[in-house]
This record gives structure tokens, sequence and C-alpha cells, in this order.
């Protein structure tokens, strides 16, 4: 039986408009984090058709509540740079 990984679009915005990259669903988090630290926002599109907006990176142990176990949780992510106010 043979094991597909499911694959997440992670849209990273980019002075082209977005590059896209699809993501192994369980390397999402490690992802996601590192987007997090070069200073983007990360919107989650959850499979359950919510969003949810992270501005700080996620710890290990809290991985499994926003991503699920595998990244089962998440079905696309967008990063984008922090927006300032004027």
């Amino acid at each position: 039986m043979e094991n597909k990984t499911r694959m997440i679009e992670l849209l990273i915005e980019s002075p082209r408009g977005h590059d896209t990259q699809l993501v192994p669903s369980n390397n999402i988090a490690e992802k996601v984090n590192e987007q997090i630290g070069e200073g983007k926002w990360a919107t989650i599109e959850h499979t359950d058709n919510t969003t949810e907006t992270l501005t700080k990176e996620v710890p290990k142990e809290n991985w499994k509540g926003v991503f699920g176990e595998n990244g089962e949780k998440v079905q696309s992510v967008t990063a984008q740079s922090k927006v300032k106010g004027g």
C-alpha cells in the first residue's frame, strides 16, 4: 500500500506578488514558523473553512492544536509582510 503525503499550498508574499510552494502536510508547522521568523504573518485556512492569522511562532508543544497531528487541519497558508499602520 502506497503512502501518499498530502501537499499544502503555501503562498509567500514577494515583490513579484506571491510565490507558491507545495509543502508536505507533515512539514507545514516548520514552514509557517520559518515565515514568521522572517518577519511575516501567516494566515492559515483550516480544512473546516475557518481562518487564523499567526503573528508569533507557534511553540512545538502547541503544533497539534493549530496544525493537527500531521497538518491535517490546514488547507492552505498565506504568508505576508506585516502591515505598518500610519
